[in-house]
């Protein structure tokens, strides 16, 4: 057909995920996909768009373990989703910030070859007493899928469930338990077993995730020369999504 044979012209670019360090191609998006993930974001729900942004991510990509995204550490897909946006629509995107100081609404941009990803090394073994280390592995889209968002307070219920859901083994003296062999309801009730002090120590894992960062740099009505950094994938939605269809 027509359309396939005008993707087959599209270029096609070669990137490393900054964490699996897995070398993958990927196409600009065609116009059609920028509709449905424009229309995604005014009309669906967190399942739905992000839903969309993985069927786009996996349609414009080849080299992907299983073929599907939804599988990558998250900082490898909000990276791969960044490098496909760039070469889509160009590198610069213009936008608009308010001032957490002044409140003012002011215009700047954002170069996203630029952009960085946070803390690359991570320890994901950690140690919760002289018995008993966990071996974490880092949220998926299919992680964030399971619990409709991918944003939680220290103190909101759904900090226990994503914990339950990065544990991948347990190791308690000699015996090594896999999450994956085990029945969900079991890992859980190991989390909710913990000690504050234990908690701590697992939520700090989450706090030291590889994600994309940005400073944007701007200036005030007052003359004041100010940043504001944006950080993960729900920072930089709205502006993956800024695109003139």
């Amino acid at each position: 057909m027509l359309k396939e044979l005008l993707i087959e012209k599209t270029p096609k670019y070669t990137e490393i995920l900054p964490v699996t360090q897995k070398r993958v191609t990927f196409r600009p998006f065609v116009v059609r996909e920028e509709k449905n993930l424009m229309i995604a974001k005014e009309t669906s729900s967190f399942d739905n768009l992000m839903t969309t942004v993985q069927e786009v991510i996996n349609s414009c990509t080849t080299g992907i373990p299983n073929d599907d995204c939804k599988s990558l550490p998250f900082c490898d897909l909000e990276y791969l989703f960044l490098k496909i946006r760039e070469k889509s629509l160009g590198e610069i995107v213009e936008c608009y910030l308010t001032c957490p100081e002044t409140q003012e609404r002011v215009v700047s941009s954002i170069n996203l070859q630029n952009v960085k990803i946070s803390n690359k090394k991570i320890n994901d073994k950690i140690k919760l007493d002289s018995n008993i280390t966990v071996v974490m592995k880092q949220p998926t889209l299919d992680t964030y899928l399971k619990l409709n968002k991918f944003e939680f307070k220290e103190e909101e219920e759904g900090v226990l469930e994503l914990l339950a859901l990065c544990v991948s083994e347990i190791h308690a003296k000699e015996e090594v338990y896999y999450t994956k062999d085990v029945p969900h309801e079991e890992v859980q009730q190991f989390i909710e077993s913990l000690t504050a002090k234990q908690f701590k120590i697992l939520v700090s894992f989450l706090k030291e995730i590889p994600t994309i960062e940005y400073t944007i740099p701007y200036k005030t009505k007052d003359g004041v020369e100010r940043t504001l950094t944006i950080r993960g994938f729900s920072d930089f939605l709205e502006l993956f999504l800024v695109m003139p269809i």
